[in-house]
């Protein structure tokens, strides 16, 4: 069993799950992720008491937020794998937003840009929580299910606050920092990628909110299951193929962001032994995904003619 087949293995034994044979060429890309986050993690091993030293105390929160990237794009590729199709484009909408952010933190003012973060949830967090308070419940039910107090809530949040402040204070950046944009096109704009986010999270938000599209995707996976009298096996082929090159698709779109968010990571913090491994493995995701393309357009053209 060589390097990748071992550490597919060993994805599949954490998560008990198994792979579709028909899914199997889409590891390939699993491996680049997970051997992206292992390059990140060996470098910053070798480069984190260099980076205390020159007082660079923002690495292990972006390295967090990086990390929480790659759990959703991993989740995503669960979600392919088990066959819980539905819950892929929301997976992938979650992971390309957490990158969105990644880069942005990154690209420049990183410490700010963290206090902007941090801050701008508090605030966010303070504001729905005086909402609460004037809303009453609608149901008989709820209304001798109390959780938590609205009291303890403020409170709890207040102790996050003061224990976040001490450990920016500790680390020398600063807090209460304001200027975060609220809007996530705001930031999809300012780290130069305003046509990932018309062409792909835009597109993704309808399976979050569950609007009209994300019922149409449910009912065609449903008969793609259980086959419907008068429905021609042709359509419900068409269907598949189209279903399942998007799913993929955006999965390797998310996987993209991912890579770019490590490189620029990789970058922000020096990593020399991270860059060029993971500009490899982020091309090797670039040509599977325009093979799985160009073999969806074939496919469809032949179809057509």
């Amino acid at each position: 069993m060589d390097k990748k087949e071992q550490a597919i293995q060993k994805f599949l034994t954490l998560h008990n799950i198994t792979i579709p044979s028909f899914l199997k060429d889409d590891t390939d890309v699993l491996y680049s992720l997970i051997e992206i986050k292992q390059s990140i993690s060996q470098n910053m091993t070798l480069r984190a008491s260099e980076l205390v030293e020159e007082s660079e105390h923002t690495w292990p929160i972006t390295l967090a937020m990086l990390n929480r990237v790659y759990d959703h794009v991993e989740g995503g590729f669960i979600s392919l794998f088990s066959g819980t199709w539905t819950s892929v484009e929301v997976i992938c909408r979650a992971a390309i937003e957490a990158a969105i952010n990644v880069l942005y933190v990154l690209e420049s003012d990183t410490a700010n840009r963290i206090s902007q973060y941090i801050s701008h949830y508090f605030e966010e967090t303070r504001k729905a929580g005086n909402k609460y308070k004037s809303v009453k419940p609608q149901s008989n039910d709820l209304d001798s299910i109390e959780i938590i107090s609205e009291s303890e809530a403020r409170e709890g949040l207040h102790s996050r606050e003061q224990h976040i402040r001490t450990v920016f204070q500790y680390d020398g950046i600063p807090f209460g920092k304001t200027g975060w944009p609220k809007q996530i096109s705001e930031r999809f704009k300012k780290v130069g990628r305003e046509f990932e986010y018309h062409d792909i999270y835009a597109a993704l938000s309808s399976q979050v909110h569950s609007d009209a599209e994300a019922l149409i995707d449910y009912i065609i996976l449903w008969t793609l299951e259980s086959p419907v009298p008068g429905l021609a096996e042709e359509l419900r082929e068409k269907a598949g193929r189209e279903m399942l090159f998007w799913l993929r698709f955006f999965i390797y779109r998310s996987s993209e962001l991912y890579s770019d968010a490590a490189l620029l990571y990789t970058q922000r913090y020096a990593l020399a032994g991270a860059k060029k491994p993971i500009e490899q493995y982020r091309h090797e995701i670039n040509t599977r995904l325009q093979q799985i393309s160009a073999e969806f357009l074939k496919s469809r053209n032949a179809r057509q003619s």
